[in-house]
């Protein structure tokens, strides 16, 4: 007997009602949205100097905690992430969209594409969130590298690599610009 559709309202973003199949799918969920709440926090913290690092070791641990249930979900934190990012479009969500999709080609586990993740970039990219969305996307690389082992920034890399190769043919200009800025940008993950 499949249960009826839960509806719910986030306790995050009281006016943003979801229906969810599976009761359990609320509960996951949170785990897209604290992580998403916990880095936008991280990020507005960092820069304040009167926070302790022990202030930030907390935050930390909580954010992590929040990666690693999604990360245990696989395909349905997948698709709970890409909910998410429909539905904001914001930098926090693109970090942690990110951090998922690094954390599934650390599974091996089925993902679109470079050329997608790109695509939705370009998408939400807007003058304003343009270096927001800058450090999301780094701050998602530097996570995957601190709690995963293999490669798949450098296959992120290679993958915006080969998409810069295939614009630089249609002279995209503005487009190769921001490429090359993101490549920057996650090259700097190197530098903890």
């Amino acid at each position: 007997m499949n249960p009826s559709p839960v509806a719910t309202v986030s306790p995050l973003n009281p006016e943003n009602s979801v229906d969810f199949e599976d009761p359990f799918e609320l509960i996951h969920s949170q785990f897209s949205e604290e992580a998403a709440f916990l880095w936008q926090r991280r990020t507005q913290r960092v820069s304040d100097p009167h926070h302790l690092p022990d202030d930030l070791a907390e935050l930390d641990e909580r954010l992590a905690a929040h990666l690693d249930g999604l990360t245990l979900l696989g395909q349905t934190g997948w698709r709970l992430v890409l909910q998410a990012w429909e539905h904001f479009s914001e930098p926090a969500e693109w970090f942690v969209l990110v951090h998922h999709y690094l954390a599934l080609i650390e599974r091996h586990e089925s993902v679109p594409d470079g050329a997608w993740l790109l695509q939705r970039y370009f998408d939400a990219l807007t003058d304003e969130n343009r270096q927001a969305m800058r450090t999301a996307m780094r701050d998602a690389c530097r996570w995957s590298v601190l709690t995963q082992r293999g490669d798949s920034v450098q296959r992120l890399m290679d993958s915006l690599i080969d998409q810069q190769a295939l614009l630089e043919a249609s002279s995209a200009s503005s487009v190769l610009e921001e490429i090359e800025a993101l490549k920057v940008s996650l090259l700097s993950h190197e530098q903890l």
